[in-house]
This record gives C-alpha cells, sequence and structure tokens, in this order.
C-alpha cells in the first residue's frame, strides 16, 4: 500500500491538491531553481555531488525563516541565529531573491521584541536575539549569547547587501529602514567616546566564542562602521535626532580598529596579545572541541580562536582593508584558529583563495562542502549544518571565482586550484542574470540583460553575447627595486654603515653589507647590532639612523644619469611604447631624490618608498601598495628585484618575480638574468 499525503496551512493553499499536479509543479519549480542556483564542477564528481547536495538542503529548509540546522534534526532546538544573515543570505540574495526578501522581512516581523529587548538592557533602540524562533531571546548564557551584539550588524549588512543586488528599495517601505535606523540607534548608545576621542564599544563578544566580553572586538568595530557609513545613504534629518546625528559622524570617523604596529596586524581585540599561549608542555595536547574539554574560564583567558573572527570582517569588508594587510592578519591568526566551529573552515578558504594560499584554500573549502557528507564534525546526528552549506557555495563563487561586489561593479578574480577543469555558475543582479564559466583558458561570461562588470581591472560591459576574456592575469605593469636595479649606490650605503659603525666601535664588513640589501635603514641598523651582540634604545636607533642617512644623502649629491643601470632606460622607454603602467617599490626613503639625479622620474607613473610601510620586504606590502597605486591586482604586475628579501616580497604578492645579480636564487625568480644589460622587455611581460 503506498500512501500520498500533503501539509495545507492557512498561508499556502493548495490550489491543485492532486499528487500528479503537485509533481508537476515541484520539477517545474527546481528546473527553475537549479538553472539559477546550480553550481558546476567539472570532473570533480565528490565536490560536485556534496555542493548540489548541499544547496538543495540550504533550499529545502527555508521557508520564512532558516534555523541553524535546518529541517533535518533537534540541534539547536529549531533556533536561528546570524548563520542565516550572513551565510545564507549571500546565496538567497545572488540566486534567488524573492526567498532573500522573505529572510528579511522574518528579521523585521521580529522589531518590537528586538526593542524590547534593548529596554532590557537599558539601552536604546532595538537589539535582535542572537538566537531565536520568533523573536525572544532564547540565549540563556550571556557571554556567548547577548553579548554578540555584531548580530545588528550582521542583518543589516545583509539587508544592504540586498538593496545593492537587487535593487529593490521596496523593502526599506516594509520596516526595513526601521531597522536600520534602530539597529544604528541601539550602537550609538552602547558605545561611548574614551579620553582620547575615539568611539569604543566595550564588554562585547565578537563572532569567536572562545574570546569573550571584550573591549573594541574588531570584526564587531568593523561591521558596526560599515553600518553606520551605509546607513547615511537612506536617511534624511529625521530619522534620528540631531545629537544621534553628530555622534552617528563622530563614531564613524573615530571608532576604534585595534591595531598592534610592531606586527603589523589587525588585533582581534584590546586584550588579544595578553592572553596566555597554549602551552602543550605544561598543559598537554589541545581537545578538541575544547567545549567539551575545558571549562569556559580556561578556554577565554588563552589566545585561542573558535573560528574566524577578524578574518570573517576581511572577507564581509573585502575593500575596507588593504589586500597585504589581510594576508598578514590571516597569517597571524590561522595557527591559532581551532576550527572548532563548521561556520570557520569555508571563511579561512575564501580568504586564503584571495592572498594566494590556495592548496590551503582548498583544502578548507572541501572541509566546508564535505562537513555533512562526511560528518567531518561527528555531529551530522543531530542535523546537518546550514551555515556550512552555504559556505560552500560561497567557497566557489566568493573562493575560486573571487567575487566580490566593488563599487556598484561585480568584480571576480578568478583563482582556477591546479588540477581542477573548471566550474560554473550564474548569479542574480537586478533584472538580470549573470552566467560565469570558468576553465584553464578562459573566463567567459553571458548576461539576461546588461550589466557590467570586472574581470580583475578590465571593466567588461556583458550582454547576452558571451565575453571570454584569459583566466589567468595578463601583465598590465612593472614595478621596479631602485638600488641594484635601476642604479647601484650600495657602495654608498656601505660607506655610509661603515662611517656609522667605525664611530660607534662596531664591527662591519662587506660581508655583512650584503644582508642589507632591500632593508629597510632601521632594520639594516638592528642586523649590524645583532651581529655585534649589540642593543640599542629605540632613540639611538633613530638617531643612528638619520646620521647614516645625511651621510648617504651627501654622496647621491654626485649621481647623474651616467650611473643608470646597462639598458634600464632603454628598457623603461619600451614599457612607455607598450602603454603598459610603471611603478617603483624602493626600501629607500631617498627614492624620490635619486630618480630626480637620474633624470628618470617621468618614466614612474607610481613611487612607493619605505615612508609609506607599516612593515618592509620581504613583506608584500611595498609592491603590493605600488600595484594598488597603479590600479591593478598585484597579479597583474612584474616585480624587478636583486635581493633576497625582495624576490620573497614579490613572490608573496604573486607577481612575476625577475631576479637580477647572484644575490638572489634563481630557483625564487620566474625569469632570472646575470645585470640589467641581458634583461629584455619579454622578460618583463607576460
Amino acid at each position: 500500500l503506498t500512501k500520498f499525503f500533503s501539509y495545507e496551512t492557512e498561508r499556502n493553499p493548495l490550489s491543485h491538491p492532486s499528487y500528479e499536479t503537485l509533481k508537476e509543479e515541484q520539477v517545474a519549480y527546481y528546473e527553475r531553481f537549479w538553472q539559477k542556483s546550480d553550481v558546476r564542477i567539472q570532473d570533480n564528481p565528490t565536490l560536485q555531488l556534496a555542493l548540489r547536495f548541499n544547496i538543495f538542503q540550504l533550499n529545502q529548509s527555508t521557508g520564512h525563516a532558516l534555523a541553524a540546522k535546518g529541517l533535518t534534526g533537534v540541534g539547536y532546538e529549531g533556533h536561528s541565529f546570524w548563520d542565516t544573515e550572513i551565510y545564507a543570505l549571500p546565496f538567497f540574495t545572488h540566486t534567488n531573491p524573492e526567498k532573500a526578501r522573505d529572510l528579511l522581512l522574518y528579521r523585521i516581523g521580529m522589531l518590537p521584541y528586538a526593542k524590547k529587548r534593548a529596554r532590557e538592557l537599558s539601552q536604546k533602540g532595538a537589539l535582535f536575539p542572537w538566537r531565536t524562533i520568533y523573536g525572544p531571546e532564547a540565549s540563556a548564557y550571556f557571554p556567548a549569547g547577548t553579548a554578540q551584539y555584531h548580530i545588528n550588524a550582521d542583518i543589516a549588512y545583509a539587508l544592504y547587501q540586498y538593496l545593492d543586488i537587487t535593487q529593490d528599495h521596496s523593502i526599506l517601505d516594509e520596516g526595513g529602514l526601521e531597522l536600520l535606523v534602530e539597529t544604528a540607534r541601539f550602537y550609538l548608545d552602547l558605545g561611548s567616546f574614551n579620553e582620547q576621542g575615539r568611539f569604543v564599544i566595550n564588554e562585547v563578544t565578537g563572532p569567536d566564542e572562545y574570546t569573550a566580553l571584550v573591549d573594541n572586538n574588531a570584526y564587531t568595530n568593523m561591521m558596526v562602521r560599515h553600518h553606520l557609513r551605509r546607513l547615511k545613504e537612506f536617511i534624511d534629518e529625521s530619522s534620528l535626532t540631531k545629537e544621534e546625528l553628530d555622534t552617528l559622524n563622530r563614531a564613524i570617523e573615530t571608532i576604534v580598529i585595534p591595531f598592534d604596529k610592531e606586527k603589523g596586524i589587525t588585533l582581534q581585540d584590546d586584550s588579544f596579545l595578553s592572553k596566555e599561549i597554549w602551552d602543550e608542555t605544561k598543559k598537554g595536547p589541545l581537545k578538541r572541541p575544547m567545549l567539551l574539554h575545558y571549562h569556559p574560564l580556561v578556554i577565554y583567558r588563552h589566545r585561542l580562536i573558535k573560528q574566524a573572527d577578524t578574518v570573517l570582517a576581511h572577507v564581509l569588508l573585502s575593500d575596507e582593508a588593504p589586500w597585504y594587510q589581510k594576508r598578514r592578519d590571516m597569517l597571524f591568526y590561522e595557527p591559532l584558529t581551532t576550527g572548532d566551529s563548521s561556520l570557520s573552515a569555508g571563511i579561512q578558504g575564501i580568504l586564503a583563495f584571495e592572498i594566494g594560499e590556495i592548496p590551503l584554500a582548498v583544502t578548507y573549502l572541501e572541509d566546508t562542502t564535505l562537513t555533512d557528507i562526511r560528518d567531518l564534525h561527528s555531529n551530522t546526528k543531530d542535523g546537518l549544518h546550514t551555515a556550512a552549506m552555504a559556505a560552500s557555495w560561497m567557497g566557489i563563487v566568493y573562493g575560486v571565482a573571487g567575487y566580490r561586489y566593488l563599487k556598484n561593479t561585480p568584480t571576480f578574480r578568478p583563482r582556477l586550484p591546479e588540477g581542477w577543469a573548471g566550474v560554473g555558475f550564474s548569479l542574480t543582479f537586478g533584472d538580470a542574470t549573470l552566467t560565469i564559466t570558468i576553465d584553464k583558458e578562459e573566463t567567459t561570461y553571458q548576461a539576461t540583460g546588461p550589466i557590467m562588470i570586472a574581470h580583475r581591472s578590465t571593466k567588461l560591459n556583458v550582454t547576452n553575447t558571451p565575453i571570454s576574456i584569459t583566466t589567468n592575469p595578463t601583465c598590465k605593469a612593472v614595478i621596479f627595486d631602485l638600488d641594484g636595479v635601476i642604479t647601484s649606490t650600495d657602495d654608498d650605503h656601505y660607506r655610509a654603515w661603515k662611517a656609522i659603525a667605525d664611530k660607534n666601535g662596531l664591527a662591519f664588513d662587506r660581508t655583512i653589507n650584503q644582508e642589507l640589501r632591500g632593508v629597510s635603514r632601521t632594520e639594516s641598523l638592528k642586523i649590524i647590532l645583532k651581529h655585534n651582540n649589540r642593543t640599542l634604545a629605540d632613540e639611538e636607533i633613530k638617531k643612528l639612523c638619520d646620521e647614516k642617512n645625511e651621510i648617504y644623502r651627501s654622496f647621491l649629491t654626485e649621481l647623474t644619469p651616467k650611473d643608470i643601470l646597462p639598458n634600464i632606460e632603454a628598457l623603461l622607454k619600451q614599457l612607455k611604447e607598450k602603454n603598459m603602467r610603471i611603478g617603483l617599490a624602493s626600501a629607500s626613503r631617498n627614492a624620490r631624490t635619486i630618480l630626480s639625479n637620474l633624470k628618470l622620474t617621468h618614466y614612474f607613473d607610481v613611487i612607493v618608498d619605505a615612508k609609506d610601510l607599516i612593515r618592509p620586504k620581504p613583506d608584500p606590502e611595498i609592491f603590493a601598495r605600488a600595484a594598488d597605486a597603479l590600479g591593478f591586482y598585484p597579479e597583474e604586475c612584474t616585480g624587478v628585484e636583486d635581493a633576497k628579501a625582495g624576490i620573497e616580497a614579490i613572490n608573496a604578492s604573486m607577481m612575476k618575480a625577475v631576479g637580477i645579480g647572484d644575490a638572489v636564487d634563481p630557483a625564487e625568480c620566474d625569469v632570472h638574468r646575470k645585470d640589467t644589460g641581458l634583461l629584455t622587455i619579454e622578460d618583463l611581460l607576460f
């Protein structure tokens, strides 16, 4: 006996209750669904099957709301969290905007409860619940619940994204604008201005639930700043009081984003570096997941992270931090992140794709995609991980394809992993659906309506006629080091350092001098001091560096065009004839003076020197800054260097590396020449 049954509610009455009719409707629905939502991975059946399973389950689990476990288990008791806005809504907004709208209206419907909750916490505005089914806060443990005030900014972020992608502003009149205003009003009341006049938000918990009740969580503050900035686009003077508007503007300009200058990293919060590092010799190997093995107080006092926190901010707010800063932050937090949350791997993978750590990125993409298929967290019995499922879609779209919505333009930066044949998917922007197909050779774009996009730095006006462009980057600019590439002042540096060393009783010779190639002045002195087992106070180091520079600058007056290294000016002329952009990335603070004396300044579109930097070579910052200033992604540039630190910086920047001379390892270079006289224009381009 086979029985068929269905549920009927007043909200969605069945107009055709027969099984055959329902089947036909279901088939037609999923044909439309897969046409817009499918992600195609060539020659990888394991990931393809898992990804389609994830996408199907996401859709099945979403009615007017999306619970953390969907409809598949009793884990989290059917509650919804921030997962919906930060992980699932990007998928629905870009593929099924009608469903995205329903999810946002579900949140808007909670606004009365959110206002009530704010009053319970003695705050103005509205505070949305950390976990809920229909509006009341259901989290009993406030340090990892209510203290996650970023929930307001998460919901606002999703609404702003919906407005950008769909251009459907009617939702603002259905409570959307009130939601934006009241959540912002909450932050203006929650935060305060410290003695230095900086806006701070204290006693909060960010996405990392292993670090609770801290001051100035970077993710929270960055998301709040984004919310307040965007709010100004949609409100008039009647939306907030004059005092609130003044506070809003001051908060945007002064909000604290913790930063450590010595390490050059965005700090997760004010106190993060003061926490104890886990010492396995004393405490034994870390047991995971930590919450099942250690009391929260043990976890909170250690420098360990449950899931991507600052890294998540860099993925969501991609244009608010430069690429090299994201790289430094990712590499710093990576070994500290336990990944105990299924929400972590997908986000770490996306940023790993962006900074060029492709093998690591693929590992994370596979982890998040196979989370439930392989029960990687040993708890799929409690229900599927809908956020990880959504993150697997993001891993292809935001990771492999490098999609970001930047300056009102869908922008793609494809990074097809080694061994992958290709991927394809569709995204909806307003009334147009854009289809993207990426293979080893070409990326093809086609749209149902005209849409302007960017493929790296190249603008494309896409219509129904397919447009193909090379998947891998092509050379748009060449960035040169100065000393040893354009000219050689190496002996001048040596003589200046030798004078300082002799005056201060420091051993210094040409062997030590070789270690200073491509290194900043301060770091050079530290290398000399290390060889002499000497330390000096920062003030004394600065004084000696200034003295060295004065001696060195006195030598620069002797420079003339005769000191340009062989073939260099001819190459600069050829690059200009080919309309190539040219940059200089030099550790010397005297770069402009040197170029002026050599009569070469007019060839260079951009000059970046040490005074602009947070971190010197081998950090890629100087080359990445030059690429940014030239208007290109780093992988669209060639870097030319004669020092080991410089080649390391170029490689970290994902540029083509051209090495000059004996101080660099040819194996680390894409092209190596013994001297500049042997360089050709073909060596520089690709």
